[in-house]
């Protein structure tokens, strides 16, 4: 069976942690539903699939519905001339209009499967200032969903899914390996699906929502115990930086120290040496990552 194997971000945030244990994780076709607490990685992860996919030339879909919906959609659909349905979803709640900027992506995923290209405003914009055309050799196909079941009811949330299942159904016989891939926080997407535990890198099942509310407390005390770690690291790389600013100070004295004893001496000393003096400090702090001023009393 095709799979994508990814090597996963090492402390992407530069924060002391990496969300996903593995370094490497496999994601199979089909529907792939990552679970997890809010703050778990599941976005983290999906970023790190859409530049694994960029830097492997394997053509993807995003959709990021904190991102792409809203005024976007709006644009998406007065740009086709649908300006009925873009007047609904003007005045549309959030469930709808989610719905409906989902319903703007999908009008793409054929042509997508067809020819790897997401035929949206970017492209356009990208074919009116280039004579190329873009073209993929590979046969897999990446959709990248996040944030989708943010504000769905349950009905809603199933429609979404049934989506997926159908854009799965259509395309058994077009020769294309797909891989839908999407963040959940709602136990209605990741029901009898297969589900992703971004932190472990394993793939799992849930009999029933208990079993779901259970994984999902216990993820939170995971992410609990990953911050407290998280600052207990901070500390100490303040802690480095505190004694690196000692170090730094002590220069800077003896440093203007000398250049008083040149002046003093009748030497020349050039307004350059006094400047690289005197900015010692300022240059430090400007590359510290962790220690501020008011750290130490300036």
């Amino acid at each position: 069976m095709s799979t994508l194997v990814l090597k996963t971000w090492r402390d992407p945030y530069d924060a002391g942690f990496s969300p996903t244990t593995p370094r490497t994780v496999e994601f199979h076709p089909g529907l792939t539903v990552l679970v997890g607490c809010n703050g778990a990685g599941k976005s983290t992860l999906l970023l790190n699939l859409a530049e694994f996919c960029r830097k492997s030339e394997i053509p993807y879909l995003e959709y990021d519905n904190l991102k792409d919906g809203g005024g976007n959609a709006l644009g998406e659909l007065f740009y086709q001339g649908n300006y009925d349905e873009g007047a609904y979803l003007f005045s549309s709640s959030e469930g709808e209009s989610i719905k409906a900027n989902l319903g703007c992506k999908a009008r793409l995923f054929a042509e997508f499967i067809k020819s790897g290209i997401v035929d949206d405003t970017s492209y356009r914009i990208f074919k009116a200032f280039s004579d190329k055309e873009k073209s993929f050799d590979s046969n897999d196909r990446v959709f990248i969903f996040d944030a989708v079941d943010s504000g769905l009811s349950v009905d809603s949330i199933i429609e979404v899914k049934t989506m997926f299942d159908l854009v799965l159904e259509d395309n058994k016989d077009s020769g294309k390996n797909l891989y839908i891939v999407i963040a959940a926080n709602e136990y209605e997407l990741a029901r009898n699906s297969d589900c992703f535990d971004v932190n472990a890198g394993k793939y799992l099942h849930f009999a029933d929502y208990e079993d779901y509310r259970t994984f999902i407390i216990n993820s939170r005390k995971k992410k609990e115990a990953r911050i407290e770690k998280q600052i207990k690291w901070r500390e100490k790389q303040k802690e480095k930086e505190r004694k690196q600013f000692y170090q730094v100070k002590a220069k800077q004295e003896e440093t203007l120290e000398k250049l008083h004893l040149k002046k003093e001496q009748g030497k020349y000393v050039s307004s350059w040496e006094e400047h690289d003096a005197e900015q010692m400090l300022e240059d430090f702090f400007r590359h510290s990552r962790f220690l501020s001023k008011k750290d130490v009393g300036l």
